[in-house]
Order: structure tokens, then sequence, then C-alpha cells
């Protein structure tokens, strides 16, 4: 089901995508997924850990409080109508110290 994903996601993008992949390891507390400003079309976050589960959201995120990713889950932040883009450094991750979570995104120049 993840490589139809995927391929639709890729089948999608126009031909100028500037995909980037980029892996945040988390530390003790809420951890800022990237600490420049990056702003993109749409974002998948993956939980790579096998048994963790981690949450995704603001500044605020929590243990309790944030979208919650189980180990292995994912969760796709689409395209926004007209030019509005999705800045990572806006993003922050909570969960396990040393786990890590996956980040791949279509980059606006």
């Amino acid at each position: 089901m993840k490589k139809l994903f995927w391929l639709i996601l890729l089948a999608a993008l126009p031909a100028s995508a500037a995909v980037q992949t980029i892996q945040v390891t988390i530390g003790a507390g809420a951890t800022q997924v990237s600490t420049v400003t990056l702003n993109c079309r749409w974002v998948v976050f993956q939980n790579n850990t096998a048994a963790n589960a981690m949450h995704i959201g603001d500044a605020t995120v929590s243990s309790t409080k944030g979208i919650n990713l189980p180990a292995g889950a994912s969760f796709f932040v689409p395209p926004m109508p007209g030019s509005t883009a999705v800045n990572l450094a806006s993003w922050y991750v909570q969960g396990t110290a040393a786990d890590v979570i996956d980040i791949s995104c279509d980059v606006i120049n």
C-alpha cells in the first residue's frame, strides 16, 4: 500500500519538483523539524521506528498532544490551494529520544 501511495504521489508531481528527504533524530523534548525556513508544496512525515509512537505538531507538541504516529506510520500534508506553503520550521516532533522521523517534501524554490 505504501508503494502505491508513493507511485501515485510521484506521478502527480510536476516535472520541476524539488523533492527533498531529511531525517530528524528526536531529542529529549519537542524537537524542531527544521531550524531554517523550508517551504514545501506537500510533506510526508514517517515514523522510522519499529516499536515507538511519536507525535508531530506545533511547538506545544507533547507525548499526549499532536498527531499520533504509531511505529512505521506516516502522515501526508497535501498541497495547499494557491501559493500557500508548508514551512517545516513550524513543525515539531515529540517521542523517544534518539528515534528518527523521515520527512519528504517538495521544496519551493
